[in-house]
């Protein structure tokens, strides 16, 4: 689990959690997210779970010796929290 104290998330995500699945093709990664609730409106989303999304990615092991997974990971952070 991880939850931003500062930095380009912290305005935006209150927690980012990850599973990982070994896979024939690499790993499989569930991602899930609950977006930082800041006025009524989002505090009645964060009371009928509505804050809470999730996704998935499929890593190869090509994408994880380069990094990548940390470029697919913030596509993932800026699809859900805008």
């Amino acid at each position: 689990m991880f939850r931003p104290s500062g930095g380009r998330y912290a305005g935006r995500v209150e927690e980012l959690e990850l599973i990982f699945k070994p896979c024939q093709d690499g790993l499989g990664v569930l991602v899930e997210l609950d977006r930082r609730t800041s006025s009524l409106g989002d505090s009645l989303d964060l009371a009928m779970k509505l804050n809470e999304c999730f996704d998935r990615l499929q890593v190869t092991p090509a994408e994880a010796r380069t990094n990548a997974v940390e470029g697919m990971l913030s596509h993932v952070i800026e699809t859900h929290t805008r």
